[in-house]
């Protein structure tokens, strides 16, 4: 490893330490304000961390940081930071069990006497602990370790919505291709040559080093619309990765064409079911990232059992040429080899456009012959032409003066090799991280597999559970600012974002992985599919015990762990614990001994009722119970019951897209909540409106159906949208076999009125409403997106002057409701619509389309009224 990156992973030990004791420092002080009954203790023990802290700042000023009694001194420090955090934790705990149990109204004698023994028991604790930092000291005076004076924290600032959205536009796709043109033809024609219709199976490699972009350009190719009409739009792309299991790449092509999980394992099965869907049909099957072929001749008989029509071809990418070199095929007379197409780095020219292009044109680069168009130009040639090493290249140097620049081409990182293949330029990106505290959570992602799809808000939840950022209600805010920054920096590639450029999904290249595994070796990380659970209590007791992050996610792995579920109740200081798709009934008891716990993954599950364990996990931040694209997981969220109450810290609830659930009496208490899954009035679980309007801190999306359900304008008003100033999505539906009689009409027209949410709110959604007229809040200015469904009475104008900000638009069955355009035309009002959709309604005039220069969508169907006449014009549709 480079000097840089040894200096950087032992700065990481010191700043992880410092960042726990940052936390400590802040926690401790609400700890005292809860007068526990031996605050002295905690107190002077806040005196200590707070020395402790200076001592460890000034460890950065050390000449001799690579001293091996000091570096045993920082791992000591950090050993009783992370003891400290887990204490502190315990005493939280200790205290929100004592709020919940005087909230009941009976309680049993051992709860009643149980106070006392855990007040001394942690005050021994706090002692104990204070002790083992005095002995901290003693070393430190030996070291010539001494404090100095308070420097600002490195992660503790606050992030305001602008800087994220700063670093939304910054944002270039990685998928952005340059210097490939040539390549792109020359591999569809290999794919679509005229001689592959007399071959049952044509095999074409992309081969190349890492980094080269072989990934993208195999989505690229196979979204090419001579590909797409080439194999009619049968195009079947997945990630292989390191084992090529024939089995579970059929699988992956199941689910694929199924668009649904499967739990079939039986190889004949299968094929089958693959027989439904390609038999007789030309396809093209994209294996991504393979890294050997031991699975290939029985994969091979199963394509051609398959029985895709002449024609079917398999494009392949790879690393090593002689993996695609035993792809062999059979043809009528002879052996087929298959075709081998080598990518090779960028020419300089291309290689200067990739890197002009991530710096956004920075004003360094203005002057061709400047000294700043020097130093890019020779940093640039060191990248030897690679496109991922150019493009971090270009995230490093964007926005940073001449003289940093001259300092990363200094760097001694340029001349080293590194034995896992890490690029310079990827270490440097790492080491220039603005701050400590990001170099942990990117760090923290070496948790992920290769290949893997990682959702944008679960990685912040479980950097929150690490208690990487700052405890503050913008926790979910600074979260998303480190999450653009590292996909600004090139560490996270693939992006997917929502219509409103929020990150869905994303993945991390296997080099940028490499490297968080590098930095990640002092981090308490658990990966059960390196190591091993043993049967021996003793040795699995020294094994698990630190452990603070249980996350898996390869089933048939966790298949074979079902039986050994009892490591949780060695792991006590578990903060993120992942136990998806094992078709668990119920959770053992030992999860509720987890004091620690932040997020708990239960995900494709068969429980009926939310587990009675998980109410004891006062700490809860994040309880994820997905079904969807699970293999035993019910579309039915579990029954939760009235001790829901207890998880006061929850933030967020996490489910599926179809799961909905009823509102549990106690829901009302959880003040910290921001995320839930819908809302379905007709399950009744004990709670009413009211306690869903207590929620004020709700954010994204809130959908609520069922509203026949409401009893009456009162109870609706108890909802109280109006005080969700964080809920930007609202989708409220009604059922559809209501809305006929004019008694129930009116009394929709009452309830829609009265839930009228804040004035800032970007999408409305509105189904099956039964009322005769509109509300007068649906002129919402700031609505971007607005969608109407099966208004079946309603009468009256939606005028679009009244929704400037208005992006896309959805009215469909609504078939006494009236679409009034701006009267003077497109060219003032609603010029930035994308999506215009009008199926079943009344539209008084149709003004010129052309002013809509946004607009990809245009859907006029089954309207009365207007002008097809004016249509024209419209060139940006797609």
């Amino acid at each position: 490893m480079s000097g840089i990156m040894e200096n950087a992973v032992g700065g990481l030990i010191a700043s992880e330490t410092h960042g726990i004791l940052a936390r400590l420092l802040s926690r401790i002080s609400e700890e005292i304000k809860l007068g526990l009954s031996f605050n002295r203790e905690l107190q002077q023990l806040e005196t200590q961390l707070t020395t402790l802290s200076l001592l460890l700042q000034s460890t950065s000023f050390q000449s001799n940081n690579n001293n091996l009694l000091l570096v045993n001194w920082l791992n000591k420090v950090n050993n009783i930071a992370y003891d400290a955090d887990d204490l502190l934790d315990e005493c939280s705990y200790e205290a929100l069990k004592q709020s919940t149990l005087t909230r009941k109204a009976k309680h049993k004698l051992k709860d009643r006497v149980s106070f006392p023994f855990s007040r001394h028991f942690m005050a021994r604790r706090v002692r104990e602990m204070r002790k083992l930092i005095e002995s901290v000291y003693c070393d430190a005076k030996k070291l010539g370790v001494k404090p100095i004076k308070v420097v600002n924290g490195d992660n503790s600032s606050e992030i305001e919505d602008g800087k994220i959205q700063q670093n939304r536009r910054k944002w270039v796709d990685d998928q952005f291709l340059v210097g490939r043109d040539d390549d792109i033809t020359r591999i569809m024609e290999l794919l679509c040559h005229p001689s592959n219709n007399t071959r049952d199976l044509t095999v074409v490699g992309i081969v190349g080093l890492a980094g080269l972009g072989k990934t993208a350009l195999s989505k690229r190719v196979s979204k090419a619309k001579q590909v797409m009409e080439c194999f009619n739009s049968h195009v079947i792309w997945l990630v292989v990765s390191y084992t090529f299991d024939q089995t579970d790449i059929l699988k992956k092509m199941v689910e694929l064409l199924y668009k649904e999980a499967s739990n079939l394992s039986d190889s004949l099965a299968i094929v089958k079911k693959l027989q439904e869907k390609l038999n007789g049909k030309r396809y093209l099957l994209v294996l991504d990232d393979v890294w050997d072929t031991f699975d290939w001749e029985p994969f091979r008989c199963a394509l051609q059992e398959i029985g895709g029509s002449k024609g079917t071809s398999m494009l392949v990418t790879s690393r090593a040429k002689n993996v695609v070199a035993k792809m062999d095929t059979y043809g009528e007379i002879a052996l087929q080899k298959a075709a081998i197409y080598q990518i090779k780095g960028l020419n300089e020219y291309d290689s200067w456009s990739l890197l002009v292009a991530r710096m956004r044109g920075d004003d360094n680069l203005v002057a061709a012959s400047g000294e700043g168009y020097v130093i890019a130009k020779r940093m640039m040639k060191k990248c030897g032409g690679v496109p991922l090493a150019i493009r971090a290249l270009g995230d490093l140097l964007r926005d940073q003066s001449i003289k940093k620049w001259r300092e990363i081409e200094e760097s001694d990182v340029w001349g080293k090799e590194d034995k896992l293949g890490i690029l310079p330029s990827l270490k440097l990106s790492f080491h220039y991280l603005p701050n400590m505290g990001l170099k942990r959570c990117f760090s923290y992602c070496a948790i992920f597999k290769e290949d893997e799809v990682i959702e944008g808000e679960k990685l912040i939840q479980l950097w929150m559970a690490q208690g990487f950022l700052q405890p503050s209600d913008k926790m979910e805010l600074i979260g998303k600012e480190y999450l653009y920054i590292l996909l600004n920096s090139s560490f996270f590639q693939e992006a997917e974002f929502d219509e409103f450029g929020s990150v869905e999904t994303f993945k991390i290249h296997d080099l940028v992985l490499s490297l968080a595994r590098v930095v990640a070796t002092d981090l308490e990380l658990l990966n059960l599919g390196e190591k091993k659970i043993h049967d021996d209590r003793s040795t699995t007791a020294t094994f698990c015990k630190k452990f603070r992050t249980y996350y898996y996610s390869q089933q048939s792995f966790y298949q074979r762990l079902y039986k050994s579920l009892k490591f949780i109740s060695l792991s006590k200081n578990l903060r993120v614990l992942c136990l998806c798709n094992l078709g668990l009934k119920e959770l053992p008891e030992s999860v509720s001994c987890l004091k620690h716990l932040r997020y708990l993954d239960i995900s494709g599950n068969e429980f009926v009722t939310l587990p009675k364990v998980t109410t004891k996990l006062y700490h809860l931040q994040t309880l994820r119970v997905l079904s969807n694209g699970t293999l035993y997981g019910s579309k039915h969220f579990p029954i939760v019951t009235k001790e829901v109450g207890n998880l006061v810290n929850l933030r967020h609830i996490c489910a599926g897209k179809y799961q909905e659930i009823g509102i549990p009496v106690g829901l009302g208490r959880l003040s910290a909540l921001q995320t839930i899954p819908t809302i379905d009035l007709r399950e009744d679980w004990g709670g009413r409106l009211s306690e869903l309007g207590s929620l004020s801190k709700l954010k994204g999306t809130l959908k609520i159906q069922g509203l026949e359900c409401v009893n009456g304008v009162e109870e609706a008003q108890t909802l109280n949208l109006r005080r969700l100033l964080s809920v930007d999505r609202l989708i409220l539906k009604w059922s559809i076999t209501l809305g006929k009689s004019s008694s129930s009409s009116y009394h929709m027209n009452e309830i829609l009125e009265v839930l009228q949410p804040h004035e800032n709110l970007s999408t409305l959604e509105v189904s099956f409403y039964g009322g005769t007229i509109l509300p007068f809040w649906f002129t919402l200015y700031n609505l971007v997106s607005l969608k109407l469904n099966h208004f079946t009475h309603a009468e009256g104008n939606l005028t679009l002057e009244n929704l400037p900000s208005l992006r896309f638009l959805s009215v469909k069955n609504c078939y006494w409701l009236s679409i009034t355009f701006p009267i003077h035309g497109f060219n003032s009002y609603c010029r930035h619509l994308e999506e215009l959709i009008i199926d079943g309604s009344n539209i008084d005039n149709l003004p010129d389309l052309s002013p809509l220069t946004h607009l990809r969508v245009l859907v006029l169907a089954s309207c009365q009224g207007g002008s097809n006449r004016r249509i024209q014009g419209t060139t940006g549709l797609s």
